[in-house]
């Protein structure tokens, strides 16, 4: 299976990346969606091993971008809208 903490780093790399070219006033826009759009062959089993995964704000503070940029990618990828609790 494939774990969270291996999703929030590949991810949360891709973000910071993301927020370095826009300091840059580079072309970043989309750059963490198109990370996670391009990347295949992952396992289809997911475990949640966050330390608290409820609250995993309070030790990852991209959290909440990455849980919001798989939802992004999930939707772009299926054309299905998908709603977003803030």
């Amino acid at each position: 299976p494939i774990v969270q903490s291996y999703i929030d780093d590949f991810l949360g790399g891709a973000l910071r990346v993301e927020d370095k070219l826009i300091g840059k006033k580079e072309q970043p826009l989309g750059f963490a969606l198109n990370v996670c759009r391009s990347t295949y062959g992952w396992s289809n089993n997911w475990f949640n091993d966050r330390p608290f995964p409820h609250r995993a704000f309070s030790v990852n503070t991209l959290s909440m971008r990455i849980n919001n940029l798989l939802l992004d990618c999930a939707e772009s990828n299926s054309g299905v809208e998908i709603s977003k609790d803030q």
